[in-house]
């Protein structure tokens, strides 16, 4: 496409995208850099540069960023590099195929070869008309590849619903093998393709709609005489296609690449305005990803104060990276951390700077996806934590607050006095620390005052006495004094007066399991007395009017490594916390203690890698 249409339209398409609710990410590949997803002054310069960039397919990557060169990518050069950076559909105006006289000259597009074995699916407007569509769709079949043509009542007017299109036109008098209804069923499709691990692409075909169409006519008489042209000029290879879409749109008097430039943005408006308010989002979650510099030191090193010592330096993303955004004038955050040789934290030191995240467009989004749960941690600033507590609070959701560290646990403390008359924070999950520092905080701030009325009302409420008591002893003899330390470091007191303001307490003990404090609203079905599970209790005990509820306290034994390795405990709270609100979103807290032994199990799995998430966390782990 010549310029200024070609920036034009490519500028055009990104705007649908956006305008529609999804995020368009061009690709290429800059002075030998590939780049999944451009600024505007990236796309001006390739758009002016022309077919003085070079073609990149599949065989031209590795040339074009050895070589530093400008590339446009083919469909096949787009499809791998949207499969490494973990993007499973894009949308392209048309594959290439099998060229005519293919029998004899060979000329097949690698763009077929691609699809048959990169699990992308590409969204288009058929295969371009100039190629031969009947030995192409033989061909994808022969590689393996799916290929269906989308037929809702948008681009569907009936006689032509089941045939593929012809890129310019919507007939190519080849009947589709396979046809697709509704986005639901497109993204059924892709998703099982992706289940399946069939190691196999899609083509999903959308006419363009019938006001842009070109004549076919018209375009059939372009594209024979321009064949005839490139053979009388010698024409091969991947000069081919441009050759014969300049000739075509020349002779067709600029309707052909008309045609073109709308099938980009029909594309772009059909796969990208999916509407999904029917669907629930399942959780937001605000708060700081990091790269994370993890210093494990050797075992030989004994004194490593005041001196460098041996050891081992590993990098890792703190997180996933899809859908992120780049700022050049900011820098990343960065958590660096230094272990023990048995992957114990010794200290740590963020340089993290979240405090420019706006609390008006968390809100908005908040208010947009409408979540069962909204998580945030102890990064963000104040103004974005008092944003999303008045937004869900408001809209009824329950939050989980993650409290990063014992400076940054402290910051919801100013809100604690609103939490007794409704708790706009339903969940917290402090290590042993972070809770002793929260409620040393909330102590010397007199929020555990017993001449504050509100708040000792609801402790009395909570009728923590003898019988209590002797719970509690019987729970540490049963376990032979192994879980002493829960009274002797005061994690039951402190618990328990935090109880009122925050009904449901997740207590991260590291090696020692997972404390869960609750306020239970309903009184619980099973008899009020301790039980025990292994080295597993819990303790009911009834509120001062019964109809009033209960205080639960349950106990969790650490899920057993085995003969596995501790290698590194960055990440191993965060895959806890991650998986704990999954879950809660998805199933609700009714399966909380089934829930905190899956956590278990996925800070047990980052406990053993050295990324900051374990690879083996997947959605199946999440499975009750």
């Amino acid at each position: 496409m010549p310029y200024p249409q070609n920036l034009e339209t490519a500028l055009e398409v990104e705007n649908i995208v956006r305008q529609n609710g999804s995020v368009p990410a061009t690709i290429a590949i800059l002075n030998g850099r590939i780049h999944v997803g451009l600024e505007h002054k990236d796309i001006e310069k390739l758009a002016k540069i022309g077919k003085s960039a070079k073609k990149c397919s599949h065989r031209d990557l590795a040339l074009a960023v050895s070589q530093g060169l400008m590339g446009a990518t083919t469909v096949a050069g787009t499809m791998v590099i949207a499969h490494m950076a973990g993007i499973k559909v894009f949308v392209t105006g048309g594959i290439g195929g099998v060229h005519w006289d293919a029998e004899t000259t060979m000329d097949i597009s690698a763009d077929l070869t691609e699809l048959g074995k990169t699990p992308v699916a590409v969204v288009c407007a058929g295969v371009k008309s100039i190629l031969d569509i009947e030995k192409t769709l033989e061909y994808l079949e022969t590689q393996g590849v799916l290929v269906s043509t989308f037929v809702d009542n948008r681009n569907s007017n009936g006689d032509d619903a089941f045939e593929f299109p012809a890129f310019f036109t919507r007939k190519s008098g080849f009947k589709s093998p396979s046809n697709l209804k509704t986005i639901e069923e497109c993204a059924s499709l892709i998703h099982f393709n992706s289940l399946l691990n069939l190691q196999s692409g899609l083509v999903i075909a959308v006419p363009i709609p019938e006001k842009d169409a070109a004549d076919a006519g018209c375009i059939q008489v372009a594209i024979e005489s321009a064949l005839l042209e490139a053979r009388n000029l010698g024409i091969s290879g991947k000069e081919v296609t441009p050759f014969l879409l300049k000739r075509v749109n020349e002779q067709t008097q600029g309707a052909s690449l008309k045609a073109r430039s709308q099938i980009a943005k029909c594309l772009a408006e059909t796969f990208g305005s999916y509407d999904n308010s029917g669907n629930h989002i399942d959780d937001d979650t605000v708060g700081g990803a990091a790269v994370d510099i993890t210093s494990t030191l050797n075992p030989k090193a004994k004194d490593y104060f005041r001196t460098s010592s041996p050891g081992k330096i590993r990098h890792s993303i703190g997180g996933t990276t899809a859908g992120l955004q780049i700022l050049d004038e900011k820098p990343t955050g960065v958590y660096n951390a230094v272990h023990k040789p048995d992957g114990e934290l010794l200290c740590a030191v963020a340089d993290m700077d979240f405090d420019n995240i706006s609390g008006d467009w968390i809100s908005e989004a908040i208010k947009k996806n409408k979540p069962n749960l909204v998580c945030f941690d102890g990064n963000i600033s104040t103004a974005c934590i008092e944003s999303i507590i008045e937004t869900c609070e408001n809209l009824q959701i329950p939050v989980f607050f993650e409290p990063t560290s014992i400076p940054k646990s402290k910051k919801i403390l100013m809100h604690f006095r609103s939490f007794l008359s409704t708790n706009k924070i339903h969940y917290i999950s402090p290590n042993e620390f972070e809770l002793a520092a929260l409620y040393n905080e909330a102590e010397s701030c007199g929020l555990f005052d017993y001449t504050f009325h509100e708040w000792f009302s609801k402790i009395d409420e909570f009728n923590i006495g003898q019988q209590y008591r002797q719970d509690v002893e019987k729970v540490i003899r049963k376990s032979n004094a192994k879980l002493s330390f829960l009274t002797e470091k005061g994690i039951l007191v402190q618990s328990i007066h935090l109880l009122p303001y925050i009904p449901n307490i997740i207590v991260t003990l590291g090696n020692q399991g997972v404390l869960l404090v609750q306020s239970l609203a309903e009184p619980p079905s099973v008899r009020d007395e301790s039980k025990f599970y292994g080295n597993n209790f819990e303790i009911i005990v009834p509120k001062r009017a019964r109809e009033n509820g209960a205080i639960r306290f349950r106990y969790f034994e650490p899920t057993v490594i085995g003969n596995e390795v501790v290698v590194n405990v960055t990440g191993a709270g965060d895959s806890f916390v991650g998986a704990l609100v999954a879950g809660l979103s998805y199933y609700g807290d009714k399966t909380i203690d089934d829930l905190v032994n899956i956590a278990q199990k996925a800070a047990a799995l980052t406990l053993q890698s050295h990324d900051a998430v374990s690879e083996k966390i997947t959605p199946k782990l999440l499975e009750l």
